[in-house]
């Protein structure tokens, strides 16, 4: 799974939490739950059987935080694993730079409302639902018309004007999932969650964010993604957040040569397999 970006269905029995302080599995997500189960908050504690389509990313955080008697792999698909489009990732940090330096600063309002948008659109537009329903009014009465699930998947796939994939927007989430719970299950039993509404709080500590900083630095480096001051001078009067940025890159990460040497194996040994 190291090279490889998987997406699979897991038929679990008797599968129980061993991580006393959260939950990682939804039961929302879960297309079969048996009706014994125990959920902590919408999450799953304990049940007798599920089945559950998951990510490579997922894969990883529950077989660290549950414990079963049986498992079966089902429809296991796998994808090439890369980076997002460099263009892509540039304009990100561009509606990110104007969503974080921009706000509050009174007449940059609505250069803050567009890079905010725009930064919420980004993604969102990745994972719009593909498959829709078709709500038509018709003598006076509302009807509901199923999606025929092939008809439109296959004018999305063969839409010459699409320029992003639903996928990304997956392994984004999942991904951003992964991180938290690396973060959750370094604190162990001292992990500490508050619930609200809509919100979790946790109390992270500074050497796990400075190991995320050296992970992102490598990438940055190796996709030559250092932002150009040049590229944003619309946007802000001068170029002490690019300046800061870099002056905080240079600490954070290594060596290039080392960078280099990292990928260059990782490739190697995808071709190799």
């Amino acid at each position: 799974m190291r090279n490889y970006c998987c997406l699979f269905t897991i038929k679990v029995t008797n599968i129980s939490s061993i991580f006393e302080p959260d939950n990682y599995i939804s039961i929302s997500r879960c297309t079969r739950l048996s009706d014994d189960y125990i959920d902590q908050n919408g999450r799953l504690v304990e049940a007798s059987e599920i089945m559950i389509t998951i990510t490579e990313q997922d894969w990883e955080i529950i077989n660290r935080t549950y414990e079963w008697d049986d498992i079966e792999f089902l429809s296991f698909r796998i994808y090439e694993r890369n980076y997002l489009p460099r263009d892509l990732i540039m304009a990100v940090l561009h509606f990110y730079n104007g969503k974080t330096t921009l706000k509050g600063v009174a007449d940059k309002i609505i250069e803050y409302m567009v890079s905010k948008n725009m930064l919420n659109a980004s993604f969102g537009m990745m994972v719009t639902s593909i498959i829709r329903d078709e709500n038509v009014y018709d003598n006076d009465e509302w009807e509901t018309i199923k999606a025929d699930v092939n008809s439109q998947l296959t004018g999305y796939n063969k839409n010459f004007q699409r320029f992003l994939f639903y996928a990304w927007g997956v392994w984004v989430t999942a991904h951003a999932r992964n991180s938290l719970w690396q973060g959750i299950l370094e604190f162990g039993e001292d992990y500490v969650a508050e619930e609200s509404e809509n919100k979790k709080k946790a109390i992270w500590i500074g050497g796990f964010v400075a190991a995320i900083l050296v992970v992102v630095a490598a990438v940055l480096l190796y996709k030559k993604l250092t932002p150009d001051p040049d590229e944003f001078e619309d946007d802000l009067d001068d170029d002490e957040f690019f300046e800061d940025f870099e002056e905080e890159l240079a600490e954070e990460a290594p060596a290039e040569e080392e960078v280099e040497d990292i990928f260059v194996d990782e490739e190697a040994e995808a071709k190799a397999e």
